[in-house]
């Protein structure tokens, strides 16, 4: 199915969306609903900790596709958030991208 594009063109993907779609077989919606999506290596950590889970194998699938997108990535200095959502909000601001995360407190700080 051709989803249009919608009028965010770059996100930068947290740990659990990336996990939750991946365990649905479902992040063939992220590439169908944005230009380019971005994940910082430290959230990549947290995604392929179990290289034989489904969800951990499709990730990896979508980076060697080349539609998910590694970077590097300034890491937060922002208390009660782990390393994997303070990268991905440093990331989003360093880029002025939306971030996709499911943690109401990284969302609350990445405003």
């Amino acid at each position: 199915m051709n989803w249009p594009h919608s009028a965010i063109s770059v996100v930068v993907a947290d740990a659990g969306p990336l996990i939750a779609l991946g365990k649905l077989d479902r992040l063939d919606l992220l590439p169908a609903l944005f230009e380019r999506v971005m994940v910082p290596h430290a959230v990549l950590a947290e995604c392929l900790t179990q290289p034989g889970l489904p969800d951990s194998v499709r990730i990896g699938a979508a980076l060697t596709e080349g539609w998910l997108l590694a970077s590097d990535a300034r890491v937060e200095d922002i208390a009660g958030l782990g390393v994997g959502e303070r990268a991905a909000i440093g990331l989003a601001r360093q880029m002025g991208a939306a971030l996709l995360a499911d943690d109401r407190a990284a969302r609350a700080c990445a405003v």
